[in-house]
């Protein structure tokens, strides 16, 4: 909840790692961590705050980008705006 405060009050540019199985995967475990510290929902706040998320995958003994989405905004309270940048098979 923090960094999302910080990224959210002209501090320019952060990055951040989480755990997931996709892309947008990561939004919903990042609303999962923030649910753990306060009991209301933060998407708006999220929307606001992430703009890029990097989905990095295992590839045989590598890691490789897989997906990138751009978070572009939050639509009607229940779901993230995003643009696919970036997927490979």
């Amino acid at each position: 909840m923090t960094l999302l405060k910080a990224w959210n009050t002209g501090h320019p540019g952060g990055i951040a790692t989480v755990h997931a199985n996709s892309a947008k995967g990561g939004l919903t475990r990042l609303e999962q961590l923030i649910e753990e510290a306060i009991p209301t929902p933060q998407k708006p706040l999220i929307a606001e705050a992430v703009n890029i998320i990097v989905f990095i995958e295992r590839y045989q003994k590598d890691r490789r980008v897989k997906e990138i989405i751009e978070v572009t905004g939050f639509e009607k309270g229940i779901t993230y705006i995003i643009q696919s940048k970036r997927e490979e098979s």
